[in-house]
């Protein structure tokens, strides 16, 4: 008697889609495993919910990193996450806009979701009526500054937009031979030597 593992072609459908997309975010280096591992537990619905955030938002673009991170923060505040999802996928496939899906969403009750799902890409955040479960995941990124960033940075108390310090000052074009630690060492040196 042979031992035989019979696989349907929706189980064969379901994991070849998992690989794909497991395999997709592999360049991502700032998506967490535990992010990575749900994505792969189910990467049907992560899909959808990108291709639902893509038509929502009507931005094509949208960051994977950034996906993953709102799909894993969502799945904690909707434990009914991977139905709603499959059910909101399929009003986006019978709607043209953002708009006309918005509307079917609501007709159908999904207006939670929809309205959850808009407000992660715009503000960055996950639940911010709820102080102690809220989730920031992005601040420069969110879609609410792609409107008007031709005329404002994003508003920060940087010079010259969130993160500049992390590159050269503006004007400076090679790094200080003694990094800024090491002065106080140095002027206690000086200090040190006979006059």
């Amino acid at each position: 008697m042979s031992l035989q593992t019979v696989l349907t072609r929706r189980e064969a459908l379901a994991k070849m889609v998992g690989v794909i997309v497991t395999a997709s975010l592999l360049p991502y280096s700032n998506i967490t495993y535990a992010e990575r591992a749900q994505i792969a537990a189910s990467p049907i619905e992560y899909a959808q919910f990108l291709q639902i955030s893509r038509k929502i938002t009507a931005f094509d673009d949208l960051d994977v990193t950034l996906s993953a991170r709102y799909f894993s923060a969502l799945r904690e505040h909707f434990p009914q996450l991977n139905p709603q999802l499959n059910a909101l996928f399929i009003l986006s496939q019978q709607t043209t806009d953002a708009e006309a899906f918005n509307r079917k969403a609501i007709e159908q009750g999904q207006s939670e979701l929809i309205q959850a799902i808009v407000t992660a890409w715009y503000t960055g955040t996950v639940d911010p009526s709820n102080a102690e479960h809220g989730q920031l995941i992005a601040y420069k990124e969110a879609l609410m500054y792609r409107t008007v960033q031709d005329a404002l940075i994003v508003p920060t108390w940087c010079n010259f937009g969130p993160l500049w310090w992390t590159g050269l000052p503006p004007g400076v074009t090679r790094q200080p031979a003694i990094p800024a630690t090491d002065l106080p060492a140095l002027f206690a040196e000086k200090d040190k030597e006979p006059a």
